[in-house]
């Protein structure tokens, strides 16, 4: 993360999320307008050049659909849709078997999980960036602690669309 193309694959800073000093138009990354900035440490967007509010809320089609079945039956989740609820403060995204929790996403940012304890315990997580105001990119993971009979850890790269 330093601004050059060290590789020279006509690509800077590969493998982060933005490049060091790139700007971008506030709409681009889900912010209503302005111009935002990449953090010196290339791990997000400075959307303090970004004016008006972004509201994350919505209802959101995941593509492809994360799916997975184990234990018999027990574990099963299907998420042809996440539901977010973003207070400005907490964000919340239903969907999953347990309603994931985490920080606002009004800064573009997602990073949300939940926890269904048990016998096998099951870890949901969703993590990701918004790509414009009504859609982002991110990874849904599903983690299996303890005995759970035939349930193998999930990882689905996934895209919502208001």
């Amino acid at each position: 993360c330093n601004g050059v193309d060290d590789d020279c694959n006509q690509i800077i800073d590969d493998g982060f999320l933005c490049a060091r000093g790139a700007t971008v138009d506030c709409a681009s990354i889900g912010q209503p307008d302005g111009t935002a900035t990449c953090l010196s440490d290339c791990s997000a967007w400075d959307t303090s050049g970004c004016t008006g509010t972004f509201d994350p809320s919505g209802t959101y089609v995941a593509t492809p659909v994360p799916a997975y079945t184990c234990a018999f039956g027990l574990v099963n989740y299907n998420l042809g849709t996440f539901v977010f609820t973003d207070s400005g403060a907490v964000l919340v995204v239903s969907g999953p078997p347990c309603p994931m929790t985490g920080p606002s996403a009004v800064n573009g940012t997602i990073n949300v999980s939940c926890t269904l304890f048990g016998s096998c315990d099951e870890i949901y997580a969703l993590t990701g960036t918004f790509t414009g105001p009504d859609t982002w990119t991110g990874t849904f993971t599903a983690t299996f602690v303890g005995s759970c009979i035939n349930c193998v850890n999930q990882s689905t790269p996934v895209t919502g669309q208001r």
